[in-house]
């Protein structure tokens, strides 16, 4: 298993604002977003698509997600962590994020800059 980093990759994001959105979200749906990251992402998503308080309602509505992505990526968390611990690799809430926004949300922010 080929795992991303855990830390950030500034050039992961040049060109590709919405793919530290939907990173964040993944974070948040599984409780691993700091408030003041929270806070900052309300700002961010209510400047760029409008809404109220709940940003990732804004941004499940915007993106036409499914009011059932929350629970899903607390799903796929916990299978995931499992694989990763009997393969003998602990994996970060980051990489996990990273992960699931290249495979699942790869339609919406488009190829790595080259």
């Amino acid at each position: 298993m080929t795992l991303p980093k855990a830390e950030a990759e500034p050039e992961r994001y040049r060109g590709r604002p919405l793919l530290i959105v939907l990173e964040s979200y993944v974070l948040a749906a599984l409780g691993y977003l700091s408030p003041e990251q929270d806070a900052s992402l309300r700002a961010i998503v209510q400047r760029v698509f409008g809404g109220d308080d709940d940003w990732m309602g804004t941004v499940r509505q915007r993106l036409k997600l499914l009011d059932s992505l929350d629970e899903s990526l607390r799903g796929m968390w916990a299978l995931h962590t499992v694989v990763a611990l009997d393969a003998g690799i602990e994996l970060a809430p980051m990489q996990f994020a990273k992960m699931i926004v290249d495979s699942e949300f790869a339609h919406l922010v488009g190829p790595p800059p080259s």
